[in-house]
């Protein structure tokens, strides 16, 4: 699939998102998928997927489609997936496997530094809860 059909198909299925029209929208995001494109590209899709499914309520498939983009973010020096899920888990209220995935995060070693910094913001802000949460 050339860049310039990627795009468009992902810019309407991004309308159809902003429309609440779900099921069309994911049918379009599937469609992307059939197409060849970089991995990148093909979790940065997974991570819309699952954007809709969180819109539909579906939080169990939203997490299913966070995993499948994951697999396709390894060695792409990149980590905007695997942040996104984390703030996902976040989102959910489940801090521990938040903070673990942003402890994760950490130890890698293509981290850029303003990166590495927010990720401990994040896991401080996760960690207080986490003692908030536990405090009698």
């Amino acid at each position: 699939m050339d860049r310039s059909t990627y795009v468009a198909l992902a810019r309407r299925a991004s309308d159809l998102v902003d429309d609440a029209r779900y099921p069309e929208a994911i049918a379009l995001f599937e469609e992307i998928l059939a197409g060849e494109l970089p991995d990148f590209d093909k979790g940065i899709t997974w991570v819309n997927i699952a954007t809709v499914r969180d819109k539909q309520g579906d939080t169990a498939a939203a997490l299913d489609c966070l995993d499948t983009a994951l697999a396709f973010e390894q060695g792409a020096g990149n980590c905007f997936i695997a942040q996104h899920r984390a703030a996902y888990l976040s989102k959910l209220g489940r801090h521990a496997e938040s903070a673990a995935a942003y402890r994760a995060l950490l130890e890698r070693t293509d981290l850029r530094v303003e990166d590495a910094e927010v990720f401990r913001a994040n896991l401080g802000t996760l960690e207080r809860l986490q003692r908030e949460r536990s405090a009698p």
